[in-house]
This record gives structure tokens, sequence and C-alpha cells, in this order.
């Protein structure tokens, strides 16, 4: 890749462009399928799942999701391959995304460090709460931008153990509270006086004393967990009318868990395809880019089909009516092709907006991610990533107009293309 792909609007457009992460990215898919291969199916299947769940059915008591406990101690997501210190961090070192993402992203990986530090000492079966509260010093038009909204997350971490490995099994309550109604819950769960400006990054063990009535709690019983969501209404009723939290029409349509995992089996062969479109890679006549859109547009069109499925969209009752009399009908190009070439809609979560192809695990941008530390920082995030710098150019290798990554990688400047990975010296 030449300095030539970066002349054009270089001088016009020397800002960097902000722009939102997916919620559901479909490169880091592809990475893994590249370096798993049929392995990895089980953790898509789990990914799309969890997806599905927080953004089309806002359902209130997420579905686990777990962390390894390596034996250096570090909290390890297998699903990602990578630490948890690194996901969460990965947006302190984004130049894309706004001051207050990035300071949050920092914050937010606060809770790794704690509780990597607290389950040195912890047994099998101890819970730890920390909040994550929406960004309530934002104005909510550009939070929501963001896929932030008004609701607010308490998560629940048990210690277990499987086949004599430590691992960490969290699931995240939705809930709508003030932030002086989250220190309220805070308090009652852990004993802890926070402020709520203060509770982002968080982390402390549940009370048994002031909750007894949680001894012998099972993560995995979702049963176990209303307590909490419970607990979580009782404040909310409490709390005054001119500070009580008013949730927008589109927050009011919740799936529960049941139904939603009744819709993810009608749908699960069509993600079953998808796998095997991407196992199988770029067909002969086509190339990275053609291969890589008509991916995403069947994980679109699967899409699609749960929000109708979700909401119950009256023009796709003939063909929902059809999968549910016959499941092997989700196979059927027809029914297929009558999602798939509906309008996208970018549905928001706190994880981004929709799907689509982000950057390479195998892009140097990795390369800044993966010094990610204990000792990170807003302001060393900084001074690490000014030098980074995204313009508007058009590839020459997949032919893609992109926001191409500057990056200084330890040797010198690579300019690397999101789209189809391809990387040079820049100068």
């Amino acid at each position: 890749m030449s300095t030539a792909l970066v002349e054009r609007n270089f001088l016009q457009s020397p800002e960097i462009r902000q722009r939102k992460p997916f919620a559901f990215d479909l490169q880091p898919v592809l990475d893994y399928i590249s370096l798993q291969g049929k392995a990895y199916q089980d953790n898509f299947y789990k990914e799309a799942r969890f997806y599905a769940k927080e953004v089309y059915g806002r359902v209130k008591i997420s579905d686990i999701y777990e962390h390894d406990v390596k034996e250096d101690g570090r909290l390890f997501i297998p699903s990602l391959d990578k630490t948890a210190l690194q996901s969460y961090g990965e947006p302190l070192y984004d130049p894309t995304l706004p001051t207050w993402y990035r300071q949050r992203a920092q914050k937010d990986s606060q809770w790794v460090n704690r509780l990597e530090e607290k389950i040195k000492t912890a047994h099998i079966g101890d819970i730890f709460i920390d909040v994550s509260p929406t960004e309530f010093d934002v104005s909510y038009e550009e939070r929501k931008k963001w896929g932030y909204g008004w609701h607010s997350f308490l998560r629940i971490h048990q210690v277990a153990e499987e086949e004599g490995e430590r691992k960490i099994l969290s699931r995240a309550i939705r809930i709508y509270l003030d932030p002086k109604r989250l220190s309220e819950l805070f308090a009652v769960l852990t004993g802890e006086q926070v402020e709520a400006s203060s509770l982002l990054g968080k982390l402390s063990k549940l009370d048994w004393q002031l909750n007894p009535q949680l001894d012998g709690l099972q993560i995995a019983n979702t049963r176990d967990l209303l307590y909490f969501h419970d607990l979580a209404e009782k404040l909310y009723d409490q709390t005054p009318n001119d500070e009580r939290i008013i949730p927008p029409e589109e927050d009011k349509i919740f799936t529960a868990n049941q139904v939603m995992d009744r819709y993810l089996e009608l749908l699960k062969p069509w993600l079953g395809d998808i796998f095997d479109e991407m196992f199988s890679g770029a067909r002969t006549d086509e190339t990275k880019t053609q291969f890589k859109q008509r991916a995403l547009r069947m994980f679109q069109g699967w899409e699609k089909a749960m929000r109708a499925l979700v909401y119950r969209e009256e023009r796709f009752q003939p063909q929902l009516q059809s999968l549910q009399s016959n499941i092997n009908l989700v196979h059927d190009y027809q029914i297929k092709e009558s999602f798939m070439q509906e309008q996208y809609i970018m549905f928001a979560s706190a994880c981004g907006a929709g799907s689509g192809f982000g950057k390479s695990n195998s892009s140097p941008f990795s390369s800044i991610v993966n010094r990610v530390s204990e000792n990170m920082s807003y302001s060393s995030m900084s001074s690490q990533t000014e030098s980074t710098k995204l313009l508007c150019v058009t590839c020459p290798f997949c032919k893609e107009e992109v926001d191409a990554d500057i990056v200084n990688d330890g040797n010198g400047k690579i300019i690397c293309c999101p789209n189809c990975g391809e990387t040079a010296p820049y100068s």
C-alpha cells in the first residue's frame, strides 16, 4: 500500500472521524474460524445468542458469560481468545471513539483488575457485584448514538470450578435506576457506601449477612437471580416521580428468556449456514470484499428474521408461520431472501450498534491493544495513540473506501486497511 493511498482528502480532512463500533463484529468471527475451524462453531452460536437476547429481546437477565481463570490469575475470555483486560480495554486505544467513551472503558476495566485480585483468596461459590451505570453526564441523544440509553446493568459474578479449572460465571441484569438508587442498590448488596460517580469500576463481594436469602445461590439458576431484579424494582417504585427514569417506548418491549430461546432454536440452522459459508471462504468467482458482503448480508438477514419474530411483524407472518411449522424451511433460499432484501436497521447496545466487519485481529492495530496492562490509564493511552489517524481513502487492494489505520507499531508507521487487512509501511 503506497502513500498515494492517503493523498486524496488528506489535507482537506485531517481530522479523526468518529465511528461507532459494531455490537456484533464479524471480523473476529472470521479470524477465529481461520484459526480454530469448526471448533469455533459453538462459540459463534453463543456470541450470536447473547447479542440477539440483549439487542432484540432486551431480556431482563442475560445469559451466562464466562471468564477462565489462568494460572497467573488473569481472567481470559475463551471465545475471544484474549484476556478480559485486553477485551474491556480495547476502546481505550481507539481514537475514533469520543473521549467520554474511552475514559469510560478505562474505568470499566478496573473491575477486571479488582476481580483478579479478589479471586486469589476467594472460595468456590463466592459472589461479587459490580454496577455498570449508563453515562448520566452525557446527554441522552449523544449517548444513544453510541449504544447507551437510560438503562444500567447490575452484574453478578460467581466463582466456579469445572473439571478442576476455576472460572468466573457472570450475568447482567438490566435496570432503570437513577444514580442515587444505584448507589443504594450497591450498598444493600455489599454493605459499602459508594458515590454514584465512583460506581463504574467498583467491585465488591456480596454481603451474605445483609442478604441471607441468597445463601446457596447458583448463578445458572435464573430463579435465584430474581431477588436482584425484584430488589431493583422495589427501589425503582420508591423513587420520587421527579427523579424516576421513564424508559423510552422501544425499551418497554421485553421478551422472556424462554421465548427468546425458542426463537433462537428456530433460527439456529440459519446461523449454521452462515458459519458454513464463512468456514468455506470466498468462492472462486468473488473477491474477499464480495465474500464479506455476502456473509454480512446473510447474518443481517438472520437478524431481520429475529426482529420479525420478536416484534411480530405482520408482513413476515406467512414466512414465520412456515418456519414454525417446518424448521427445515429455514434453509429455503426464498424464505431467507425475503428477509435479506429488507432494509437493515441498526439496533444498538452498550457494545455498539448493529453488525458488520470491523478491524481484523491480525491487524497491526491489535499490537497496540495487546499492550493494555494493569497500569493502563487514559493519559498513557492518549500518548500511545497520538500518531494514529483514520483517513477517508480508497484501498488499492480491495478498492473499498475506508478509514485506514495509521499505526506506530514500535518499528515505524504502518497503514492498514480495516476492510481487507492488507498493510504496508507508511511514510
